[in-house]
């Protein structure tokens, strides 16, 4: 087959390349302000909606999964009293994340970011932050 019958991307380029690449230079006085304020109330509001998740029977059932299963004591479960594996913390606070509900919203993409970026982001930095003290 000649080259007109390949099919194209949908996305041009390489997004994710071209991304990465955008954040490896970004620096925190580029930002405008108003996007600083916004994502710090979008982190407050994801911390607030999953620490009440745990408070919920299915967040505790989770917990208790993940305390049965073992493993090492590295990362916090927000609202509980045990540290667990980095996995397991993005688990279960990324689940608390849509525990409630009341996660936020993107309305273009219809994406939860919040209760998956916040929690693997935190777990990841408190488990490498852990080996700096």
């Amino acid at each position: 087959m000649g080259e007109s019958h390949k099919k194209k991307p949908i996305i041009p380029g390489n997004p994710t390349h071209d991304l990465a690449k955008f954040t490896s230079k970004l620096q925190y006085k580029d930002i405008p302000k108003v996007a600083i304020e916004h994502a710090k109330t979008c982190i407050l509001d994801s911390l607030g909606n999953i620490l009440y998740a745990s408070t919920l029977p299915w967040c505790r059932i989770l917990y208790q999964v993940i305390r049965e299963e073992g493993g090492p004591s590295a990362v916090t479960c927000w609202g509980q009293p045990k540290r667990v594996s980095v996995t397991q913390a993005g688990l279960y606070n990324g689940t608390a994340g849509h525990g409630f509900e009341l996660d936020d919203l993107h309305h273009l993409a219809g994406l939860h970011g919040g209760s998956v970026i916040i929690p693997a982001s935190i777990a990841i930095a408190e488990h490498v932050g852990a080996g700096k003290r």
